[in-house]
């Protein structure tokens, strides 16, 4: 789940939090947009990157590490007061796995973007 409890800052990080150890993150299996509602997916992907870490918030692989926190940071600014989501797993990507090699559950998580 998207861990802020209020708006994200427009310059980031959005954080997602997992329950349980996954690997895998990447800009095409964990998607950062604006969610388009006429086709309920993810429109055009923001530009960013992804940092990954454990459970003890030590800095962590995204594509092999034991994640259960990653942070995207923008490249620019996010649009101030606009819902995004970040799509795990979108359609035709299964790269988050848990450490069994299971595919994440599809996911949408939506935020509010601060003024």
């Amino acid at each position: 789940s998207v861990a802020s409890s209020s708006a994200v800052p427009k310059a980031g990080p959005v954080t997602v939090n997992f329950s349980e150890n996954v690997n895998g993150i990447s800009g095409s299996s964990a998607v950062v947009g604006l969610f388009d509602f006429t086709t309920s997916s993810v429109g055009t992907p923001v530009p960013g990157a992804w940092a990954c870490f454990n459970s003890t918030n030590v800095s962590t692989s995204c594509a092999t590490g034991n994640v259960r926190h990653a942070k995207f940071t923008p490249s620019s600014a996010l649009t101030p007061t606009t819902q995004y989501v970040v799509a795990l797993n979108p359609e035709h990507s299964l790269g988050v796995r848990d450490l069994a090699g299971n595919p994440f559950h599809r996911d949408l998580e939506f935020f509010f973007t601060s003024s």
